[in-house]
């Protein structure tokens, strides 16, 4: 779940022959040629969007995609295996699931090709009635069906103990929030949270009126200094909050980290104020789930914008030609091929692609991108299939609360405080939540998790949390991982790579801040730049 729904971010080219395809479509060797490199989030938006500016110019374009994989979707995608029998109607999701409603241009994209939502979450909990905090990120990984066996747990890894368990009883949350766990700790610091992070989404948002009036930045420091958010850069989110804002340690412990945790697999205090901020944003908003998965906004994108998609191409070099324009050499199906672009845009980490350049006269900071050496979560999720989740692990059956019979019999969200362990005992995962049902094993159903953690989860490990084990899928984020380390004054990478300006790198926004809206958001800066410079190329011919 991230805002603008951790990483993640996310997190929006090549054909056979260029003069084959212009041909076939009866078009000149005038047409301008535009290659993505990447058919993620980033660069399938690219795509679209470029797409979509010179439509309305009337100007019409190549565009080829290169993509490694042999699907799209980048970090998004999808275990669609489990969705038979799923009465929820939804993907499993693997990495960014979830958008909240002031992510104008992933709701835009969900209006533009009828993508369905599950019901949003918001102003439900008990948290949000007696302290004002909207708990929407926590909620966000309860089911969607009204049960009264759906509740969260959160863990404190530290002490080994649930720092906050939720109960379908009004009486026992107001006794576990108000009474027990000090008024003063919970009610003020929650508005004086969800005021400071309102203040800086509302200060956000107002980059979709500036790109609207076609304004560009070139790197995402200079958008964040054009919406005077660039001292957000410059301190951790732990001390910008508690520190500086005054919000009790203990609340902001319990209640915020976890969203962090969840979102970037990072601690408040690894990462910078801004990613933070923008990390919880789900505290002021509605939060929605893609029936379809993240992974189909790329999967449309790519198909509306009637680009070339190339599958299986691991592009290997970029060259700077002598007419000005950017030569592609790339390996597919054991064939090498090269293809050459007026415009070249960057959608995929340095990090993860090891491609040399030749030739290319380069901008000021742009040894910042292609030295490559941005340090990553380097992440694993696993999915679990089972009967349920043993509750009592996380203490429910041993509870000392008040109204104890008032407390649910299964637990179906976990999250935790931390990395570190003050006891060996504590739970080997940042998050533990409930991803719907599936009847691919049996008639019965059967119960979906889905954990995030540092390390990879064993089945003797999950057999500690898990009743009957019918199935285990593991994804280990390793190239180059779930997110960048989103640490406070980092390295200024930037959005145009060279000194003609037909080189561009949309990666770079995830230097700090790592999402699919703000992935979205820097695709839609690079298509104004590339639109714009495709018009006066072609006014400059008149």
């Amino acid at each position: 779940m991230k805002f603008l729904s951790a990483r993640c971010t996310a997190p929006l080219v090549l054909a056979g022959t260029l003069y084959y395809y212009v041909k076939e479509q009866g078009q000149t060797d005038n047409t301008p040629s535009i290659g993505i490199i990447g058919a993620g989030i980033s660069g399938s938006s690219c795509s679209h969007y470029i797409r979509n500016n010179l439509n309305e110019r009337g100007i019409k374009a190549n565009i080829v995609v290169y993509e490694k994989n042999d699907r799209v979707g980048g970090r998004n995608f999808s275990n669609r295996s489990l969705n038979d029998g799923d009465k929820f109607d939804r993907s499993i999701e693997w990495g960014g699931s979830h958008v909240i409603e002031e992510n104008k241009y992933a709701m835009d994209l969900v209006d533009e090709f009828q993508l369905r939502l599950n019901p949003g979450i918001e102003n439900k909990s008990w948290l949000h009635f007696f302290t004002s905090l909207a708990t929407n990120a926590i909620e966000v990984f309860l089911p969607s069906q009204n049960s009264t066996d759906d509740t969260l747990v959160v863990w404190d890894n530290k002490n080994n103990t649930a720092a906050f368990s939720e109960s379908t009883s009004i009486l026992v949350n107001l006794w576990n929030t108000v009474v027990s766990s000090n008024y003063g700790h919970y009610i003020f610091p929650s508005r004086k949270t969800k005021s400071v992070v309102n203040d800086a989404v509302q200060q956000f948002v107002k980059v979709y009126e500036m790109q609207k009036e076609g304004k560009t930045f070139d790197s995402p420091q200079e958008l964040l200094k054009a919406l005077d958010m660039d001292a957000l850069l410059r301190e951790d989110y732990y001390n910008y909050m508690v520190n500086r804002h005054g919000v009790h340690a203990n609340y902001f412990r319990t209640f915020v980290e976890p969203i962090v945790r969840v979102n970037y697999m990072q601690d408040s205090s690894q990462i910078s104020a801004f990613s933070g901020l923008i990390g919880s944003a789900g505290l002021v908003s509605k939060f929605h789930a893609i029936r379809e998965g993240t992974q189909s906004f790329s999967e449309h994108m790519i198909k509306a914008s009637d680009c070339t998609l190339q599958k299986g191409a691991a592009v290997q070099q970029i060259k700077k030609l002598a007419n000005g324009k950017y030569e592609v050499s790339f390996r597919q199906e054991n064939d090498y091929k090269t293809e050459s672009f007026d415009f070249l845009i960057l959608s995929a980490p340095l990090e993860q692609n090891k491609i040399s350049f030749k030739n290319v006269e380069w901008s000021d900071l742009a040894w910042h991108a292609t030295a490559a050496d941005r340090k990553y979560v380097k992440g694993h999720t696993t999915i679990v299939t089972c009967k349920d989740l043993k509750s009592e692990v996380f203490g429910y059956q041993r509870s000392s609360r008040l109204y104890n019979s008032q407390l649910p019999q299964y637990v179906h969200t976990v999250l935790t405080t931390e990395n570190s362990s003050g006891s060996k005992d504590a739970h080997p995962f940042n998050v533990l939540g409930y991803n719907g049902t599936t009847k691919k094993f049996s008639e019965e159903g059967h119960l979906v998790f889905k954990l995030f953690s540092h390390s990879e989860l064993l089945q003797s490990d999950l057999t500690n949390y898990f009743e009957s084990i019918k199935d285990i899928s593991h994804v280990y984020w390793n190239n180059p991982g779930n997110y960048p380390l989103l640490a406070p004054n980092p390295k200024e990478l930037p959005t145009i790579l060279d000194k003609q300006k037909r080189l561009f790198y949309s990666n770079a926004m995830e230097s700090v801040v790592s999402t699919m809206e703000t992935s979205l958001i820097q695709s839609k800066n690079i298509s104004i730049m590339v639109s714009q410079s495709i018009v006066n190329d072609q006014f400059k011919k008149q």
